[in-house]
């Protein structure tokens, strides 16, 4: 998970504010894309979208949730969801 997510030619990906990488390998390894729970469509680059967001497996591993901050309007305001963390059976 990354406030904003980039190609190799330094464009603005098409997933970003919507992926969080999954692996389950202890960090080694390939890791894979996955669906973010919460979709930060802002592409403002400052402290608030996106920034720092947090997730938390579930016991099992196969869900997480995600707390994320987007804008509304002018103020930044937290949003959460779980979603599949794309590890075995989630």
């Amino acid at each position: 998970m990354g406030q904003v997510m980039y190609n190799r030619d330094g464009t603005v990906a098409a997933g970003s504010g919507r992926t969080i990488w999954a692996n389950s390998r202890g960090g080694t390894g390939p890791w894979q894309e996955v669906a973010a729970p919460v979709a930060v469509g802002s592409t403002t680059v400052d402290h608030c979208p996106n920034y720092s967001s947090a997730l938390l497996p579930s016991t099992d591993g196969t869900r997480v949730l995600e707390i994320a901050i987007d804008y509304d309007g002018m103020v930044g305001k937290p949003y959460f969801a779980t979603g599949s963390s794309g590890t075995a059976g989630g």
